[in-house]
């Protein structure tokens, strides 16, 4: 399926089941276009990227549904095993993405866009060769997640989450887990990756449990100017050589924690 030329698409109760394609192996997305994907079932497609949904200067909502075993491969050019955007804006409530697989960001790869808002979903099983996990998000604006879980992801870095430079970058997470997710390097859970002292990174009322980084962090692994928050913060078993539950390094880069129980 193509949309594009500033039209609006609902797409509802669909089921797309391997499908190959260069970009986009379900659907793609293109110039200004408004697309809403509700309660649809993506999986096992194929493409460079974007396996399932592919966006280009245009708004994706992501209403329910899941997004599964779409597996693009391990190559620098495979990004966003379920949906990769490029430009425009991402909301996501209610959607499952499992078992998918890229080389960065498994689930949902975001690059340029305005703003990327998730809340009541689920990443599960997800698996980055390089970096993001789940969810992999470069020079994007505001980024939002609440009431979301995270768990059992992995990547080479960053096994959840993986945030990269951009200009007046900000993360919130609310209410949100991240139980069991692994890297190979460095953040088990949530990588920050910022070079920009403007950019905030808020944790409020999360969990982190039992994630695992081989290097350092292994709930959190912050550098390079961002300013980060944990706010009422529950921290269990995670483990890492270097800051079980969270590295910060740069001399820039500050942290602070309030009424957090980490054990």
């Amino acid at each position: 399926m193509d949309f594009e030329n500033g039209k609006v698409y609902t797409i509802e109760g669909n089921t797309s089941s391997a499908t190959i394609s260069t970009n986009g192996g379900a659907v793609f997305v293109n110039t200004n276009a408004s697309a809403t994907m509700k309660d649809s079932t993506v999986k096992e497609n194929d493409a460079i990227a974007g396996g399932g949904v592919y966006v280009t200067a245009s708004s994706l909502d992501i209403v329910g549904g899941t997004y599964e075993s779409n597996d693009i491969g391990t190559s620098s050019t495979n990004l966003g095993g379920a949906v990769y955007v490029i430009g425009g804006t991402v909301t996501v409530d209610g959607a499952e993405f499992k078992t998918n697989k890229a080389y960065r960001g498994s689930a949902i790869y975001v690059d340029e866009a305005g703003e990327l808002s998730v809340e009541n979903s689920t990443f599960a099983n997800n698996n980055s060769s390089n970096a993001g996990g789940a969810v992999f998000t470069t020079n994007t604006g505001k980024i939002t997640i609440d009431s979301t879980e995270f768990n059992s992801n992995s990547s080479g870095s960053g096994g959840a989450l993986y945030l990269a430079s951009g200009d007046n970058v900000s993360l919130d997470v609310t209410n949100t887990k991240f139980i069991s997710n692994t890297a190979t390097s460095n953040a088990g859970a949530v990588y920050v990756a910022s070079r920009l002292a403007t950019e905030s990174v808020i944790f409020t009322d999360c969990e982190f449990t039992s994630n695992k980084a081989t290097g350092s962090g292994g709930g959190l692994y912050v550098y390079g100017g961002s300013n980060a928050t944990l706010n009422n913060v529950t921290a269990r078993n995670n483990s890492a050589k270097y800051g079980g539950i969270a590295y910060v390094t740069s001399a820039s880069t500050n942290l602070t924690v309030k009424g957090a129980t980490i054990s």
